[in-house]
């Protein structure tokens, strides 16, 4: 083969590399803004409940393998748990969060499933999470509005769409981070009450 055609053939699979490079990278953007499922794990979410004399946490780990596990039970103790398949994930942080259960943190999962640790069956199980140092204060109106959007969702005849649900708890979340909404979480809790109320 002549230098020539060589160089072109080197051109042609440089430019075909970038492209499936780019391709792939579209894709997996596209998978995300749609909510459709891509290969990193979701954040683990730490939840507590405290009242009428419960003292209880609820805690959401994804194993990456198509399956969660919920850890739950009184705080300070190791708890209970049970693994569940993703399709359960937003339905019961949502139970949860209706139920009155505040998230306190969430913990970004930064492995990727096939590195997720398989727990051997006489491990014992994990240690109480430790309550945060310092808390967040939260805006109390947001807090209001954020609730009330929930209690549309929860009331309104219609059945919500993951979509909207992935998006609240997200929003959600991030309030439990920073204890304020930012203006495109207020205008998006804005769209998902006045389609649900």
């Amino acid at each position: 083969m002549s230098t020539q055609l060589r160089a072109v053939k080197n051109a042609l699979l440089k430019s075909f590399e970038k492209t499936n490079a780019l391709n792939n990278n579209i894709r997996h953007h596209k998978n995300i803004l749609l909510g459709e499922t891509v290969m990193a794990l979701r954040d683990t979410i730490y939840m507590e409940f405290i009242g009428g004399g419960s003292k209880k946490f609820y805690e959401m780990t994804d194993l990456g393998n198509g399956k969660w596990r919920a850890r739950w039970g009184r705080i300070g103790t190791a708890g209970q748990s049970m693994d569940y398949s993703m399709t359960k994930w937003y339905e019961k942080e949502s139970e949860k969060t209706g139920k009155g259960y505040q998230i306190k943190r969430t913990v970004p999962n930064r492995g990727m499933p096939s590195s997720a640790p398989k727990p051997s069956p006489s491990s014992p199980a994990p240690a109480a999470i430790p309550q945060p140092n310092v808390p967040v204060k939260k805006d109390p109106e947001h807090e209001k509005r954020l609730q009330m959007v929930y209690d549309a969702i929860k009331n309104s005849k219609k059945n919500a769409d993951s979509f909207d649900l992935n998006l609240l708890n997200s929003i959600r979340r991030n309030f439990a981070k920073t204890g304020i909404l930012k203006q495109d979480d207020m205008v998006a809790l804005n769209t998902i009450f006045k389609k649900y109320k």
